[in-house]
């Protein structure tokens, strides 16, 4: 079967009638230094969210592989407590939440690319579980819609895929919410446990042009490949696809290497809008795609100013309407 063939037979199988039905709507709303304000989530309005991924960041120490939460210098809105504030704001908006925690490394690098001494992994594994327990915990507590047991860990879960199957009916024993997992673009084909999550995640900073400013529909060509890709491991588990996270840069050639977050080429607010749209045009009418969550989202007036103005973030640029009008199409 020719490619195109296999792509529309894809759309016929899978198409919605009505065209447009409920998807997943989010942002990833990045944790602060500080709890989050009374009005930390209105501006999720303006561009139609009806979801957010709360993401708590623990600091891994690649020396001994101990993984450190719940210290005097982690950041409030990371703690348990600042968590738990979160969610209840967003449950009192209206908003729903996937509770998503991620590990940072001491020395910078992928967390999917972790190397570290034998017994070192036992310090890991022990303290991950700790971790992660923790949080599933108090997804249970405040009935959270989604967990996220992990983002990008490629290299534990090859290391020892028995260990995730297990933490997996540990957290299935308390929290009774869907649980999913957040793997690499490069990664989601050859997770082992999708049969015992409800979503397949997928961080989806998918190569997908080398030119500096393709057009909406050069994209949505070159989205093929991907896509079949993407159905062929749906179709293998029967689970629906979730975008864990979904975002582009704010420059020229952001299709090129989208999970880059800093790079030298010139500032486009249009490249990142056609990057958004050619996305949406291509998945967000499939039954198979859940929805996704936006790659990343801020309190008024506190991280924004960390970030350049060519970051990830859509507010107040071109992106931002071409999400509101997208995530429109697909509100309850």
């Amino acid at each position: 079967m020719s490619h195109l063939r296999f792509l529309f037979l894809i759309s016929f199988l899978t198409q919605i009638s009505l065209s447009h039905a409920q998807k997943i709507t989010g942002v990833n709303f990045v944790a602060e230094k500080s709890a989050i304000a009374e009005d930390g989530f209105d501006q999720l309005k303006q561009i139609n969210s009806e979801w957010i991924s709360w993401v708590p960041y623990a600091y891994c120490d690649v020396e001994t592989g101990n993984i450190h939460h719940r210290t005097k210098w982690q950041w409030e809105g990371e703690s348990i407590t600042g968590t738990e504030k979160a969610i209840k704001l967003a449950k009192s908006k209206g908003l729903k939440v996937m509770l998503k925690p991620h590990i940072w490394l001491s020395d910078h690098s992928f967390c999917g690319k972790l190397q570290m001494k034998e017994p070192n992994w036992k310090n890991w594994q022990a303290d991950y579980t700790h971790y992660i327990l923790n949080f599933a915990q108090l997804a249970e507590k405040h009935n959270v819609e989604i967990f996220c047991i992990g983002t990008e860990q490629e290299a534990a879960i090859t290391r020892d895929p028995k260990f995730w199957e297990g933490l997996i009916s540990g957290i299935r024993s308390i929290y009774s919410g869907e649980i999913t997992y957040a793997a690499n673009w490069d990664e989601y084909s050859r997770v082992p446990f999708w049969k015992q999550l409800d979503y397949i995640g997928i961080d989806a900073y998918f190569p997908i042009s080398t030119e500096a400013t393709p057009s909406i529909s050069e994209l949505e060509l070159s989205w093929g490949k991907w896509k079949k890709e993407i159905y062929t491991t749906h179709y293998k588990f029967n689970i629906p696809v979730l975008f864990t996270e979904y975002g582009y840069r704010t420059t020229e050639f952001t299709t090129q290497n989208p999970w880059e977050s800093v790079t030298k080429e010139a500032y486009c607010e249009s490249c990142q809008s056609d990057a958004l749209q050619a996305k949406f045009n291509t998945f967000w009418n499939e039954k198979w795609i859940a929805g996704g969550f936006i790659w990343k989202w801020f309190e008024p007036n506190k991280s924004v100013r960390h970030e350049n103005e060519k970051s990830f973030f859509i507010y107040g640029k071109i992106a931002e309407s071409t999400v509101a009008k997208n995530y429109l199409l697909f509100m309850k």
